[in-house]
């Protein structure tokens, strides 16, 4: 399969988000590891960003940071010392599925930092985004819109960032692995072993565990788990369900089993995600939301 010349209906935004904060901030840095891709500019003072271990980058005013999903991440804040400390910043959080099962940023050597100039087109779609969402009335056009303003933001990023070398190789052999993520999909709520998996594929365990983890860069359960939790960051913020259930949508054993691989991989319970997340979804607009 040429990704050139994929069918209309294999993108789906899953997530798509913005915000902006306008606050003191002296030298704050904290870890945290989200479910989407994020690109976060200071326009005024500056970002460091860091993945798992590795030394923070240190960027200048007006460049911004672009990570994957599911990354552990360090950010430091550092506020503008000639004007009291004050860090004025805005982001963007996408997920972008190909065939609702590749996360598309995945397909992409995303640059660490990007410049203040080829932030500028993103500041567009953020400023849009927020007025769209200070209007309280929900229209047609209104949320036709934010899925254009969605793509027009993978469209940005693409321009970016290149293919990896093995992002053909993955989509086209995401065909014999399709019905295998296609059941990792429709049963998310079920218990599913390797061999389930495997038979979908029409491959032995022993040659699916490879196949997968050779093109997935994951086993099929981490793959899994991590499909489960990307439902259930989705869930805790577009539905007030309490936990129970959102466990049971999701293929927990119950909330506690869910709560503890949730803070395990996103480092806080999900009930403090999901005040944050609201807390950026209704203030980010008023440039007042929690910062990056």
């Amino acid at each position: 399969m040429n990704l050139d010349r994929l069918p209309p209906d294999a993108l789906r935004v899953e997530w798509f988000e913005t915000g902006a904060f306008d606050r003191v901030v002296e030298n704050r840095s904290h870890r945290k590891t989200c479910p989407y891709t994020i690109l976060a500019q200071a326009v005024q003072g500056r970002y460091g960003i860091g993945i798992g271990q590795e030394p923070l980058l240190t960027l200048a005013c007006g460049e911004a940071f672009l990570t994957g999903p599911n990354l552990p991440l360090h950010i430091a804040h550092h506020g503008d010392a000639r004007h009291g400390n004050r860090m004025r910043a805005r982001w963007i959080h996408l997920r972008i599925t190909l065939f609702q099962s590749l996360d598309i940023s995945n397909l992409l050597d995303l640059p660490r930092r990007v410049s203040a100039r080829a932030c500028q087109p993103f500041g567009e779609i953020i400023e849009e985004l927020q007025r769209l969402n200070a209007n309280p009335a929900q229209s047609l056009v209104a949320a036709a819109r934010r899925q254009e303003l969605a793509f027009r933001a993978l469209g940005l990023l693409c321009r970016l960032a290149p293919f990896r070398k093995e992002a053909v190789e993955l989509v086209r052999r995401r065909e014999r692995l399709g019905p295998a993520l296609a059941l990792m999909r429709e049963r998310l709520a079920d218990s599913l072993s390797v061999a389930d998996l495997a038979r979908r594929a029409h491959l032995s365990v022993p040659q699916f565990h490879v196949f997968f983890r050779r093109l997935m860069g994951r086993t099929p359960m981490e793959h899994l788990k991590q499909m489960r939790l990307s439902e259930v960051c989705r869930l805790l913020v577009t539905d007030d369900a309490p936990l129970r259930w959102v466990a049971e949508q999701t293929g927990f054993c119950n909330e506690f089993h869910l709560s503890r691989v949730f803070r395990a991989t996103y480092g806080k319970p999900p009930g403090v995600w999901r005040r944050e997340q609201d807390c950026h979804l209704a203030f980010g607009s008023l440039a007042s939301a929690a910062a990056e």
